[in-house]
């Protein structure tokens, strides 16, 4: 294919527009919008957080964070949450276990507005609580609007674990208060360490249901989640998970969608990998597939799929049950999948959003990420990394609301091994969507300089930003013709030896010279503007999302593959 032989092909798919209703305030500019962290050395501040509502009734919902082994002294572990204010990350609660060695802390959850008063309430889990017995555990449900205590429960046997998991139920019996799940993966009334989850009414405190494991060491209980009223009968439902069920093959891991009303499975699904950890952690999703059903996810961090223990994340169909969506690690030991929750729509197109931890996945030298992935066609619509190496950023996740107040729901992540403030305090982190950074996806081919072409960026996405946005090609073969294309979606299609990164329809937008430095290899370079008046031109504003790629000329390679492709950069643009 010769140059204008691409000109005229592309020249032919026209122009097109993308329009997503967006509303973004100034703080929309910083992907960070709040944080807390621990007050002293090796807290694990963020081992498990969530977002929990508007708690103070500001307009803002906010979120709570788990610091297990806070204490008065490290190593005593008596624990503690904080209950933060998403709208500037101020602390409105902080709570503390009542002994050494409870980890209180250890899991929280909301459990929705339980007491009626019209703030969200909160839960909390310490699961090596003593009271009754050794590491029998304990939970505990909060007045959201002053942290009164309206509920403890207690495990029943030592080493039960009680409060390993918590999590809001919805409204299980129907009293129209939202009730709570409480897990005891090591509980024995099904065998040895088959676990047990406990519905207790949120109203009264009553308990309504009582599951057990459905063979010894399948440590059910272990993950528990809301996942709507799925069968539409009108008490909301929910999910157990048991990563080490082997009911259906060794180590093979299950997940239990309950009716909430009768506390009969309406699902049950195995694990395909031995030992993958299916069922480790789970979450509802939000009405992914737009089908008037929710939906569900859960994580198998230990899964090998493609690399060893590089992780896996499944979306399941609420109304059948069927895999909507698969999502996997890359490189060895990421964990992806260690923790799952739906996040609501966080690129306000309309569907509901997941995200996904990989708390040990490298990216240079940080460590630990976030993927949050869309729920209209299951790709990556962006990834968060941590700061600090070894920070295991990521183990905790959760959709945290619009906390900012910017039309786009926002995350919670948990950083438990961040050094932020103590050494090794932990922390935890909301960020918001909106930008959503500009994220690189798709593979290129060597030059015939033996060079891999690159995509980067500068400047803002932020159509009120000050510094225009950038596109950037790089380790081009220098002094040829280069050209931005503009797609309005992914894709990965095999393209001259290459890879063809954008979908139609596509536009050309110019072509420039790659230049370079004589005498030097892969010096080329190409630089394309975009400011927000030409933005605007192609019918691009807020909201917008679209996807580029660089193709410059390679005389080196012989007609018509004399061409090469840097991979491709989703953008997405905010006011």
């Amino acid at each position: 294919m010769t140059a204008t032989q691409l000109n005229h092909w592309l020249a032919t798919c026209g122009a097109w527009t993308l329009t997503i209703a967006c509303v973004c305030a100034d703080a929309c500019a910083q992907s960070l919008v709040a944080m807390t962290h621990g007050d002293s050395q090796s807290d694990l501040c963020g081992r498990a957080v969530c977002g929990l509502g508007d708690v103070d009734g500001d307009g803002f919902d906010d979120f709570i964070a788990g610091c297990p082994d806070d204490g008065p002294a490290p190593g005593a572990y008596v624990g503690s949450v904080r209950v933060c204010s998403g709208k500037n990350g101020a602390v409105l609660l902080d709570l503390d276990g009542a002994a050494l060695g409870d980890r209180f802390g250890w899991a929280v959850g909301n459990a929705g507005d339980a007491d009626g008063d019209g703030h969200g309430d909160f839960l909390v889990g310490a699961a090596l609580n003593d009271d009754s017995g050794p590491e029998a555990g304990s939970a505990y449900l909060y007045s959201g609007a002053g942290g009164a205590l309206r509920f403890a429960w207690r495990g029943d046997s030592a080493n039960d674990l009680f409060g390993y998991a918590v999590a809001g139920a919805g409204d299980v019996d129907g009293d129209g208060t939202s009730d709570v799940i409480i897990g005891a993966p090591l509980d024995g009334k099904g065998g040895t360490n088959a676990g047990s989850a406990y519905v207790y009414s949120g109203k009264d405190g009553t308990l309504i249901h009582t599951l057990t494991g459905p063979a010894p060491h399948a440590i059910f209980g272990s993950a528990a989640a809301h996942v709507g009223d799925l069968d539409h009968d009108g008490h909301a439902d929910f999910v157990i998970g048991a990563y080490q069920d082997s009911s259906a093959g060794p180590l093979l891991g299950s997940v239990t969608v309950f009716s909430g009303r009768t506390a009969t499975p309406l699902f049950i699904l195995h694990g395909s990998w031995i030992g993958g950890g299916f069922g480790f952690s789970v979450s509802g999703a939000g009405d992914v597939n737009g089908d008037g059903t929710l939906d569900f996810v859960i994580g198998a961090p230990d899964e090998s799929v493609t690399a060893f223990r590089s992780g896996s994340a499944y979306v399941y169909s609420g109304a059948d049950a069927i895999l909507l969506y698969s999502f996997y690690g890359t490189d060895p030991d990421d964990f992806l999948g260690r923790a799952v929750s739906g996040v609501g729509d966080a690129n306000a197109d309309g569907y509901a959003d997941i995200v996904v931890g990989a708390y040990n996945e490298p990216d240079h030298t940080v460590i630990g990420a976030a993927h949050v992935y869309s729920g209209r066609d299951g790709t990556l619509l962006f990834k968060v990394f941590g700061d600090y190496v070894g920070s295991a950023f990521g183990i905790a996740v959760s959709g945290g609301g619009d906390m900012n107040g910017d039309g786009f729901d926002d995350i919670v992540v948990g950083s438990p091994q961040a050094q932020v403030g103590a050494f090794f305090d932990g922390a935890a982190y909301v960020y918001s969507p909106c930008p959503l950074p500009p994220f690189e996806y798709c593979t290129a081919k060597l030059n015939s300089e033996s060079c891999l072409p690159r995509i980067d960026w500068a400047g803002s996405t932020a159509l009120s930003g000050t510094d225009a946005f950038e596109v950037r090609g790089w380790n081009l073969i220098g002094h040829q013709d280069a050209f931005l294309l503009l797609g309005a979606r992914a894709q990965s299609t095999p393209w001259h030896g290459g890879t063809l990164c954008v979908g139609a329809p596509v536009l050309r937008l110019r072509a420039s010279d790659a230049a370079g430095h004589p005498g030097r290899p892969c010096s080329g370079k190409a630089r394309f503007s975009l400011p927000a008046g030409r933005l605007a031109d192609l019918g691009l504003g807020a909201g917008s999302t679209f996807y580029l790629q660089v193709v410059a000329r390679d005389p080196g390679f012989a007609p018509p593959d004399d061409f090469i492709a840097t991979p491709g950069l989703r953008v997405t643009l905010c006011p």
